[in-house]
């Protein structure tokens, strides 16, 4: 019986990590975005490294390549990964953990993600403890499995950091932006009524609509304004047109992808899209008020 309930864990808690890795390899660039989210800056670029190792820990504990410390490696990074969640979940109010990627279909609410970590940390502690067990000899065939699989999923993932492997929806009126593309920004999107401009430094059609922009940010009604550049160096922009509306650079090449041209403007109320503006349809801040605040 004892045999079976670790055989069982170790399969159980295998697949869950090789699932985890795998499907964040396929877009390390929203956990690169999630990881900032967490408030563990320095950290994002680690990314592609966390998604290698829970794949290579996965196939380790399936394989039953060293069980006992396997197991223990598993349980400690449960913990370190625990430990972030809940700090990110307290402090910063992220409430996707992140383990299953970006994909919509696969987000979990906290609490199941608390509940299953426990149960990985104990069911690894409990075959670390109490398994005296000889070590299995590795055969040469588990060892390439792990290595050459291992490899080409932080090669997967490092490729999926810098270039997007999945295509994203495009971001539609009624979404709810501050929890999925811009929860970077939720402190300044996610209450009340504030716009969003999206542009690239370097773009002539973002250059001509600035005043625009700028004019929006007397609206009285408006929460925020604030600007987030995908591209280009900001310094002469930043010089030359004078923005009176912070500007955040993007981390990542994500919204390139799910909005396509710049500039856009998104008119937000409670982190939710109400109004989408592209290239010269950016309005004044005197046509917004009255499209908007009547």
């Amino acid at each position: 019986m004892k045999v079976i309930i670790k055989r069982a864990i170790l399969v159980l808690a295998g697949l869950l990590f090789i699932l985890s890795g795998f499907l964040k390899a396929l877009d390390s660039q929203s956990f690169f975005v999630l990881i900032n989210s967490y408030g563990l800056h320095w950290a994002g670029y680690s990314a592609p490294v966390i998604c290698g190792i829970e794949i290579i820990l996965g196939l380790c504990l399936i394989l039953n390549i060293k069980p006992v410390t396997t197991s223990l490696i598993t349980g400690l990074v449960t913990i370190l990964f625990t430990i972030a969640f809940t700090y990110a979940y307290f402090f910063k109010g992220v409430e996707d953990c992140g383990c299953m990627g970006s994909f919509k279909f696969f987000k979990i609410p906290p609490y199941i993600s608390f509940i299953r970590n426990i149960l990985i940390i104990t069911g690894c502690f409990w075959i670390w403890k109490f398994t005296n067990d000889k070590e299995p000899v590795i055969s040469y065939w588990k060892k390439w499995t792990v290595c050459i699989i291992g490899g080409l999923s932080l090669c997967l993932s490092g490729y999926s950091l810098s270039a997007n492997i999945i295509s994203k929806n495009d971001v539609h009126i009624g979404d709810q932006v501050n929890i999925n593309a811009l929860h970077l920004f939720d402190d300044k999107i996610s209450k009340g009524i504030c716009c969003v401009f999206l542009f690239n430094a370097d773009c002539n059609h973002c250059w001509n609509v600035t005043e625009n922009v700028k004019s929006i940010k007397n609206i009285p009604k408006l929460q925020n304004v604030i600007g987030i550049v995908l591209h280009g160096d900001t310094t002469e922009y930043m010089k030359e047109m004078k923005p009176n509306f912070p500007v955040y650079k993007y981390p990542t090449n994500e919204l390139t992808d799910i909005f396509g041209e710049v500039p856009v403007l998104l008119l937000l109320k409670d982190g939710k899209v109400e109004m989408i503006f592209n290239l010269e349809n950016i309005p004044c801040g005197q046509m917004l008020k009255r499209i908007s605040f009547p």
